[in-house]
């Protein structure tokens, strides 16, 4: 029996402790609870408006991010709406440790049935406890104390209608992300409401500290010696940022985030 899920399902590493557990502690025959889960994703148009008394529709175009964060959707129902029916994205069957310790990018397609500005992918999770019994973090439902739902914010898009908006969805094994397929650009050029505004050299900077940051955090679930190590470096750069010629602020949130 074990809960070791996020808003986003597998982010607090789930897939590979299940795949520990599976192959070092437990009996072959062992049974799990949960036994699998199951991620759907859907459309939304969740935009800032006025903020007291100032319009900050304009900032909406700045907000995307490649990762997620959590949020109580169900709680905050009138800002925002859906635009297109959810979709299956993934499938997990934790008895599978050898299917779920490997990367996966599927290509899935929303098809619009509601006008607006795309700006957000929701995801959420219905886990399957046993054979009969599960449990939805759905935001279209009476979820109760559960999990947030996870929210990744895209670039702005308008959207009709019948529009089919080609997507990718993938997991690198500890995060599921969101982007669309490549092959609209030309599509979205003309349904864009602006260009973001980011230095191209930032981003590029950003991409590859990304691609570092997950490299680490792969390293760390999947080796406890490892995030020792880590553990070890985050608190003496949290405790003496000054040794590292790094800032008191940045020093101190690195250590809370490696040691959470």
């Amino acid at each position: 029996i074990y809960e070791v899920f996020d808003s986003g399902l597998i982010g607090e590493g789930a897939l590979h402790l299940v795949t520990m557990a599976r192959t070092r502690q437990l009996k072959p025959d062992a049974i799990l609870l949960p036994m699998g889960a199951t991620v759907y994703a859907q459309p939304i148009e969740m935009r800032v408006k006025d903020v007291a008394g100032f319009n900050l529709e304009q900032t909406n175009r700045y907000r995307w991010r490649t990762d997620y964060e959590g949020i109580e959707l169900e709680h905050c129902r009138d800002q925002w709406q859906p635009l297109a029916d959810p979709v299956e994205v993934f499938s997990f069957d934790f008895y599978d440790v050898q299917s779920n310790i490997a990367p996966l990018e599927r290509a899935f397609s929303f098809e619009m049935n509601k006008k607006g500005v795309f700006n957000a992918v929701i995801f959420w999770f219905d886990l399957q406890l046993d054979e009969e019994t599960s449990l939805s973090t759905s935001p279209h439902a009476e979820k109760g104390h559960t999990w947030q739902q996870a929210v990744q914010w895209m670039q702005e898009t308008k959207v009709d209608e019948g529009l089919e908006l080609d997507m990718i969805a993938k997991h690198d094994t500890y995060s599921i992300t969101f982007e669309m397929d490549p092959h609209n650009t030309q599509q979205m050029v003309g349904l864009s409401t602006g260009v973001p505004k980011c230095d191209p050299i930032w981003f590029s900077t950003y991409k590859r500290l990304d691609a570092l940051n997950s490299e680490i955090t792969r390293a760390v679930v999947q080796n406890p010696f490892e995030y020792r190590r880590f553990a070890e470096v985050a608190v003496a750069l949290g405790a003496r940022p000054g040794d590292f010629a790094q800032e008191a602020g940045p020093a101190a949130e690195f250590c809370t985030k490696m040691m959470g």
